[in-house]
């Protein structure tokens, strides 16, 4: 159900987190949040969030909000909405939750960061980040009402990444079941020759 979300991944640990919450969907397709539990998570909950529809706010609503997240955006936004984030980012990220859920499908994004230390200084050029979006459902029957997203991010320049990243403007994100922009060398295999650069660049 995952494989062509799983070959768009470059690091190892989002297609294991995927291949287990793969394991766990049932007879349906639908991941439920009663099939796992969270010390199954453990060795990727610092980058995990949940968010859950609520209608009467319009918007999801964090469930959960990683300590890796929270620390990278210097809070924590559990019980908090996507419009805690800046207008334009929070469209995306909305998007993104929308196509996962109303579908059922899972999202896979990529984005380039330049980071820069709190006095304007760049500190180790480029970042780069890799976001999971998976449709889940927190009831026993019935469409997915919730995501969990996971984001992984490594202090490095991925080179197999970078023709694209520079064509998107940073930023690239897709459907498993829709092709990803023109350009993109995801959606090829490429997972292990990523694997074998990362190492290369840590």
């Amino acid at each position: 159900m995952t494989s062509e979300a799983s070959d768009r991944l470059t690091f190892a640990s989002s297609r294991e987190l995927l291949a287990f919450l793969d394991s766990r969907r049932g007879d349906d397709g639908v991941l439920r949040r009663q099939s796992f539990l969270a010390e199954d998570l453990r060795r990727w909950v610092g980058g995990i969030g949940i968010l859950q529809w609520q209608p009467q706010r319009v918007d999801y609503v964090y469930r959960l909000f990683g300590t890796h997240l929270a620390q990278n955006l210097g809070r924590d936004l559990t019980g908090q909405t996507l419009a805690e984030w800046p207008v334009a980012v929070a469209a995306v990220m909305r998007a993104q939750a929308d196509d996962a859920r109303r579908r059922g499908v899972v999202v896979v994004s990529h984005y380039r960061l330049r980071v820069f230390r709190r006095k304007g200084v760049v500190e180790n050029g480029v970042r780069t980040q890799e976001k999971v979006v998976v449709p889940l459902a927190y009831s026993d029957q019935g469409e997915p009402d919730a995501i969990l997203v996971y984001v992984d991010q490594r202090f490095a320049d991925i080179p197999i990444l970078r023709p694209h990243m520079d064509a998107t403007d940073g930023s690239c994100w897709c459907a498993e079941d829709r092709p990803v922009c023109a350009g993109c060398p995801l959606g090829s295999g490429l997972s292990a020759s990523a694997d074998a650069i990362l190492n290369e660049t840590r």
